[in-house]
Order: C-alpha cells, then structure tokens, then sequence
C-alpha cells in the first residue's frame, strides 16, 4: 500500500454475500442497500482489494484513491466463482519443537507460525516444497496441488522427515490473510491503524500481540529477522501520519534470525 495524505472512499458493485478486505482487514460485507460496499475514509494512495465469495473462491485487484474522490471497483462474482474452481493449496505442520523455520513454494516464502504455514491459493501443479529451520535443519519434497484441494504436509526437520498426510476441501477458511493479518483483524484497534500496520511490515515480520490502552495508545509485539527490519517498519509507521510518538521498547534476540521488538504507538487517525 502506497499511502499520501487525504482521504477518500471506494465503492465496490458487486452481489450482495461478497466479502472485501482492504490491504488484508476486512471492510465489509456487500449488500443490496449499497448495490455493493462503500468503504469511507480511506487514506489516499495504492490500496489493494481482495474478494471472497463464501464457498466459491477470492479475486484481488488494486485501486488508487484520490483525495475527496471515490474509485469505482466493478466485480462479477463470476471471477470468484471461476478462481475458486480453478485453485488450490498446500498446508505444512511442523511436528516438532523447531524454532525459526520457513516454507519456501516457488517463489512465495512463510514463517510457521503456531505450528503451521499455508499457501492456499495456488495454481494446480507440483511444487517444491523446503522447510528451513534454524540450526541448518531442513526437510523437502515435491506436492502435487489439485483443484479445490488443501494438501496436508506434516514435517519434522529434527529428524528431516517430511510426510504427505492427504487432503481437504479448499474452503473459504483457509482462504485468509496471514498470521499477522489475522492477529490484527480481530484486535480491538481502529481499522485504519491495521490497514497501516500490516502495509508497514517488513517480509518476514510477524505481529504476535496486539493491545489499546485508554487515549489511543497501541502496543505491538513484533517479531523480525533483524534490527534494520525493525527500523524499516518503525519508519514506515511514522510515514503514514496516522501514528505519533513511536517508541521502541524492549528488544530481545529470540533465536537466530529472529528478533523480538515492543512498539508502542499514539494512533492520531479517525
């Protein structure tokens, strides 16, 4: 998300039922009142749009917002409808107590967070699939993606195991945001403080904790691979002009390759 000062809205046309995120927070639920969703106050610049249609499949595409202006999004949940046919996944479950690990698909890489990493909206096709963990363990294989299927891969790089344990349905639960997404979506914190906080994160970085104090104070826990990541989503905050008083607080080395920040923040948005 490219973000510039001012604000103005979107309005999405599309069927009622079609669920939309904005940069990863979900804005709202199309309904017939609106032919669509208007989404107000959205900070000016490059935001990007994603579509779920419950039980079919999801479309993203990006929108500029100008200032005092509303952009027009035209969907036909027909392109939902087609993608979800047309997609599937993969699912990795770490089965054992290794820290710092990574999935690398293609070209797309994740940290396993809580036990599991996904990758739910991928082409059909066989993928190689590495599991990369701190002190040099890793696992591997190659995964044959189907449509509408989520293939279940249980790893253990200790012992450089890596087990293909079936499939499920694709379905619109796994269709999600990642981790840090997810973490920040059901915080009780402003949704243009989200928007703003999941654009700022460096690649890698995960928002383990998210908590608001009275006044509009917001603490972060933030996980990185280095301090200069840190900083880099430190300055990315204080650019969006949504944030005041930015402050780092305690900072630990939690592993290698892995750095653990609290950020506390004074939310000056609406």
């Amino acid at each position: 998300m490219t973000v510039l000062g001012g604000t103005g809205s979107i309005w999405v046309h599309t069927d009622p039922g079609v669920i939309v995120y904005l940069d990863g927070v979900q804005a709202g639920i199309a309904n017939r009142e609106q032919n669509g969703l208007v989404i107000p106050t959205v900070q000016m610049g490059q935001h990007q749009l994603r579509f779920e249609l419950p039980g079919q499949g999801t479309s993203t595409t990006d929108v500029l917002v100008e200032k005092n202006q509303t952009a027009q999004v035209e969907l036909s949940t027909m392109v939902l409808r087609n993608s979800g046919a047309r997609k599937g996944g993969l699912e990795v479950r770490l089965k054992s107590n290794d820290a710092g690990c990574q999935v690398r698909v293609a070209d797309a890489q994740k940290p396993i967070v809580e036990g599991t990493a996904g990758f739910y909206d991928l082409i059909p096709n066989t993928y190689q699939v590495v599991v990369n963990c701190a002190a040099n363990r890793t696992a591997g294989g190659n995964v044959t993606v189907t449509p509408g299927r989520i293939a279940l891969i249980d790893v253990n790089p200790l012992m450089r195991q890596f087990n293909l344990m079936g499939d499920r349905a694709r379905t619109t639960h796994q269709v999600t945001v990642y981790s840090s997404r997810d973490k920040l979506d059901g915080a009780p914190i402003p949704a243009e403080a989200k928007r703003v906080i999941i654009a700022s994160l460096p690649s890698g970085a995960q928002v383990v904790d998210v908590k608001m104090y009275t006044g509009g104070i917001i603490h972060l826990a933030v996980i990185t691979k280095d301090q200069y990541s840190m900083s880099k989503f430190v300055s990315a905050l204080g650019e969006s002009e949504v944030f005041d008083r930015i402050v780092i607080g305690r900072t630990a080395k939690d592993g290698p390759d892995r750095w653990r920040f609290d950020v506390g923040m004074l939310f000056t948005g609406e």
